[in-house]
């Protein structure tokens, strides 16, 4: 079973390539948060864990699920990281995670994808994106190999400052960047509810005609990179706006 978090489909894209390779049915994990269905999963076959990486760990959303979830089944994980450079420790984060559970890691990668990290800098153009996934291509591809041959391969644990960034760092994004007073919704909003739908916390509403942030962000920036007018900001960023592309615009040449 691979069950993966996305909110701009960078994750979603590795975890359809890897159920493409491997045969494995896909559960994802923004419409399980959303719903409150039950954090019970079964698989005769590994997890397979596809998350991004939010200040060099899993989200926090990620991380409790880990805690908490009934996994039945198998007690084997691989855990797939996306992140626009580093993963930081957050394979340690994982692991340490895992090992109070008494379950198997057998593997942790960090996979490079296009950053769209939008307080961080303009995001990528369509063709800039197209070029880092594919030259990230044969190492997902190396992934589904070893998983599809049950075989455990080299973790992607350390990097330099991981420590710092993330423990103190991620420590400081959770506290004070995921601040839903940043939010900005300008006249431009046709009130279509796309936020409201793609919101995993449904932190989201509409009440007097008005979109409405409350206290429960994720901070994925779903809200932001899925509204079709581009209606809201975060601290009226004007880095632009990012969707993964297509399978078939990665394929094509």
């Amino acid at each position: 079973m691979i069950l993966y978090f996305s909110a701009t489909g960078n994750s979603r894209f590795v975890a359809d390539y890897i159920a493409n390779s491997t045969g494995d049915n896909v559960v994802r994990l923004n419409d399980i948060f959303k719903s409150g269905a039950p954090w019970v999963f079964r698989s005769q076959r590994p997890f397979v864990i596809v998350s991004p990486i939010y200040a060099w760990r899993f989200p926090q959303k990620v991380e409790e699920l880990l805690k908490k979830a009934q996994f039945q089944g198998s007690d084997k994980f691989y855990c797939i990281a996306t992140s626009g450079e580093s993963s930081g420790n957050a394979g340690i984060c994982v692991a340490k995670i895992l090992k109070n559970r008494n379950f198997d890691l057998a593997g942790f990668a960090n996979i490079v994808m296009p950053d769209n990290y939008l307080p961080g800098g303009e995001m990528p153009d369509k063709e800039t994106a197209v070029k880092v996934i594919r030259q990230s291509l044969p190492k997902i591809q190396e992934i589904c190999r070893l998983i599809n041959a049950n075989q455990s391969f080299r973790m992607d644990f350390q990097c330099k400052n991981g420590w710092f960034l993330s423990s103190v760092a991620n420590w400081g994004f959770n506290v004070f960047e995921k601040n839903s007073n940043s939010f900005r919704v300008d006249d431009k909003c046709v009130q279509c509810k796309k936020c409201i739908d793609n919101c995993p916390t449904n932190n989201i509403t509409l009440h007097d005609g008005k979109i409405k942030f409350h206290n429960s962000c994720m901070f994925c920036l779903a809200c932001i990179h899925g509204c079709p007018v581009h209606a809201i900001s975060y601290k009226n960023s004007k880095n632009g706006f990012y969707q993964c592309p297509s399978e078939k615009d990665i394929s094509e040449k």
